[in-house]
């Protein structure tokens, strides 16, 4: 009796020791993350259970995926500190999980850090092993973060004139032809010249950058692009209505403690053609409820607004997210 009992109490504690030593691949650590109630609570479960991860892969590959959820609630400092940690671990990409380079991770570091005003950070990033890349395309947008980084740092536009002449030489590297059309948009964001735009329309036509330039669309652009000083220009309001029209469709949207999103909102465009596009792109990956509307701005502007509903759990922000697209709640 006295050895079954030992048995029975020696089965216990292994069971506890397995149970308690439970190992989570990055797919199924991030599978049962979002089956929580809100961004911020699916945070919070990773956070939790991150250091309890099958491999350095699947570690690395979750806290990649923990900085885009912080990034996309605005909590740019941990967003920033999750990147820079996945970014250290020596290991390649989990299964079934985003495939994303060291300097990648270190670049969205970089970007992060920026957006949360903190340059110092951002500096120290591009100051590690990237710096000295033998990758010319990392090498090229080493060199841009960092003129972004001094341009943030700036309090005025004077204090901008050395980084545009940074910038001009820029544009006629072949060494920088990779980051060029940001290297135009960033000149013609401080100066509003059309020199800039022509450049831009005549090399990059079809760009995100000459489409922001030429009006073509609204985009919800990182926030450290308001940390610089730029010239006086039609998109200087046109960017922060944006950012402002990013959380509500209108003035009526704005949200209580608690209350549940009626849209998740994907993008805003002055043309049908565009919004058409991305409704296509968002019923191919499965939101068979993406659709548009439009509506008239005091300006006279018509938008396409580009939404998928709410669904009953409240996460389909996140779902949203996952399959790559950005995204903004919208109340109503």
């Amino acid at each position: 009796m006295k050895k079954t009992i030992s048995i029975f109490i020696l089965f216990l504690a292994l069971s506890a020791g397995a149970f308690s030593q439970t190992k989570y691949t990055a797919e199924e650590l991030k599978n049962l993350a979002l089956n929580e109630d809100s961004v911020e609570e699916t945070i919070n479960f990773i956070k939790a259970k991150s250091s309890s991860m099958a491999s350095e892969a699947d570690r690395r590959s979750i806290l990649y995926y923990l900085g885009t959820l912080q990034e996309h609630m605005g909590q740019y400092a941990e967003a920033s500190k999750s990147f820079a940690s996945a970014a250290g671990i020596g290991a390649g990409d989990a299964r079934n999980m985003q495939k994303v380079s060291t300097e990648d991770l270190v670049f969205a570091a970089v970007a992060a850090s920026l957006n949360a005003g903190d340059y110092q950070t951002a500096g120290a990033y591009l100051s590690s092993s990237i710096s000295s890349s033998e990758n010319s395309l990392v090498s090229a947008k080493v060199s841009l973060y960092q003129v972004w980084t001094a341009l943030c740092k700036a309090s005025n536009l004077e204090e901008t004139k050395d980084s545009q002449e940074i910038l001009k030489a820029y544009v006629k590297m072949d060494s920088m032809k990779s980051v060029r059309p940001q290297l135009l948009f960033t000149l013609w964001y401080l100066t509003d010249s059309d020199e800039y735009k022509k450049a831009l329309k005549t090399s990059y036509g079809t760009s995100p950058e000459y489409r922001i330039a030429s009006g073509q669309a609204e985009l919800m652009i990182s926030p450290f692009w308001f940390f610089m000083p730029h010239a006086e220009h039609s998109y200087a309001d046109s960017a922060k209505l944006a950012i402002q029209e990013s959380s509500s469709s209108s003035s009526n949207s704005t949200s209580s403690p608690g209350e549940k999103a009626k849209y998740l909102q994907l993008g805003l465009f002055k043309e049908k053609a565009n919004a058409d596009a991305l409704v296509e792109k968002a019923k191919k990956k499965g939101f068979y409820d993406a659709h548009w509307y439009t509506e008239t701005r005091s300006s006279g502007t018509t938008y396409y607004i580009v939404v998928v509903s709410e669904n009953a759990q409240g996460n389909m922000s996140l779902k949203l997210k996952d399959a790559g697209f950005e995204n903004y709640p919208l109340y109503e």
